[in-house]
């Protein structure tokens, strides 16, 4: 059974970047190839919605939903020490860019 998590991020207005579009290049390169190698390419990470796709109409809210191949495998991630380090640095991102962000849910389907 997968496990799945719906996130959602509310900027103030389209002038606030979200923290991707603040990361530099090779922080997103580096990023973007880990997840590939440690979760995607592993298949623990089985889909997640794009961001293009989850922005609302208005371009100031995002949801994202993410879905793992088991709640185990979430716990890995969320446990995950550069993950850890990567949320860390984008709430600090966020909150200083008054995004708010909710976990609408986690749920086995």
């Amino acid at each position: 059974m997968t496990y799945t998590v719906t996130a959602r991020y509310v900027r103030p207005n389209t002038d606030t970047d979200w923290h991707r579009d603040d990361a530099d290049d090779d922080e997103k390169e580096t990023w973007a190839a880990y997840i590939l190698e440690n979760y995607k390419n592993t298949d623990k990470l089985v889909s997640r919605t794009s961001h293009n796709d989850g922005l609302s109409e208005d371009q100031n809210t995002l949801t994202l939903v993410t879905v793992w191949k088991d709640e185990d495998t979430f716990d890995e991630w969320v446990a995950d020490e550069k993950v850890v380090a990567w949320k860390a640095k984008r709430k600090t991102y966020q909150d200083s860019a008054s995004i708010e962000r909710t976990v609408v849910s986690k749920e086995d389907t």
